[in-house]
């Protein structure tokens, strides 16, 4: 009998440290839990039709944040790799053939979550980076020629023909407000200044072009508690930095995607997608273009979408967007039932040219979209 009672105690014992080993193992592997995603991207024809499909699985966790065209017709996507159970994660840009064929493949170690992807005019690359702020100058192999950090939460960038480069985000302040930051960066890595913009509230720039005359035209998000809260915001400043004049726009909601062009008429058009209490009890966004002629009037055109969609101007001069379309007897749901993604082609005068349903597992959560120089499309996603 007693010997029965020390084996039971022995086994209670060794069930108890069992126990201990697997909670210790399960909450030592969730603190550096990382998903397995995989980088899905598919080509479409100018009609919309599919052309192929690439996945890019490791076999640990891939993700997609922006995806370019490159002179000779190979895509390059910049994403993040990281190991399974680990957090640990490295940029890494990809190269796909014309064929979608995956061609190389390089990791950046000490950098991740990038923003903004271009190809510079000497065939190298320029990154931006979402939270740290960095902005990095790569040569055409993907070695490092020069990094500037930090220098906010940065969202775009662009290459002037002169070299210069010139970026876009947005810095937070001891003052507890957010104002938008734009700096030019020489081609060799200079800072040539670096300015803040907006006030008394949050500001974010989140694209910047260049105008006709030498200026630039940067657009982003204005909230200004005491003068009707959440705003399209552009602001129009010189080649030095210095405001030529702001304007604000309709309503929105934080995190809208906001992008400009300019216009024959030496006015601007803004596309963006919007979440107001009008459109979230209908499907969640609406599409909006906004027609200026600088620097009064103004018109808007609105579609209708959901999904966190994304939406492009087209070669031809109309949008192309990707996003979720739900079924009419569930539209009050602005937060239920979603359909699988829709990409919708409009003209330039915003009607709707054609529209194609994809297969959700082919795009999952659409990060870029670009229009490819044969007048098709990439959509780059990342799904679970």
């Amino acid at each position: 009998m007693l010997h029965t009672d020390s084996t039971r105690g022995y086994v209670w014992i060794h069930t108890v440290l069992l126990i201990s080993v697997i909670l210790g193992v399960i909450l030592t592997s969730g603190c550096d839990y990382v998903p397995s995603r995989d980088v899905h991207v598919l080509k479409l024809d100018a009609q919309g039709n599919e052309e192929w499909h690439r996945v890019i699985d490791s076999g640990e966790d891939d993700t997609a944040s922006a995806v370019i065209e490159t002179e000779s017709g190979d895509y390059v996507i910049a994403g993040d790799f990281a190991h399974i159970g680990k957090y640990d994660p490295r940029l890494r840009l990809t190269t796909l053939d014309p064929r979608g064929e995956i061609k190389s493949q390089i990791d950046i170690e000490g950098y991740n979550d990038p923003s903004a992807l271009i190809q510079t005019r000497d065939k190298g690359y320029a990154i931006t980076t979402r939270l740290t702020g960095d902005v990095l100058r790569l040569d055409e192999q993907g070695h490092i020629l020069w990094t500037i950090h930090p220098m906010g939460n940065i969202h775009s960038i662009i290459q002037e023909p002169t070299g210069d480069f010139m970026v876009a985000g947005t810095v937070w302040n001891r003052s507890l407000h957010d104002d938008a930051v734009i700096a030019r960066i020489s081609e060799n890595g200079r800072v040539l200044w670096q300015n803040l913009y907006g006030g008394y509230g949050f500001f974010e720039a989140y694209s910047i072009i260049p105008f006709s005359k030498g200026d630039f035209l940067i657009s982003g998000l204005g909230t200004l508690p005491l003068k009707g809260g959440n705003k399209i915001w552009i602001l129009f400043i010189n080649y030095d930095g210095s405001v030529k004049w702001e304007r604000f726009l309709g309503d929105t909601m934080p995190n809208s995607y906001i992008t400009l062009r300019e216009t024959p008429d030496s006015g601007f058009e803004a596309l963006a997608i919007l979440v107001s209490d009008d459109t979230a009890r209908i499907d969640g966004s609406a599409l909006i273009k906004y027609s200026v002629n600088i620097p009064e009037n103004t018109s808007a055109e609105s579609h209708i979408l959901s999904g966190n969609p994304l939406a492009i101007w087209t070669n031809a001069g109309g949008i192309a967007a990707i996003g979720s379309i739900r079924d009419n007897e569930f539209r009050e749901y602005s937060l239920s039932y979603p359909s699988d993604p829709h990409i919708l082609k409009f003209d330039t005068l915003g009607l709707l040219l054609w529209e194609k349903i994809l297969k959700k597992d082919y795009v999952g959560n659409a990060k870029s979209m670009i229009q490819t120089s044969d007048n098709g499309f990439i959509i780059v996603g990342t799904t679970e």
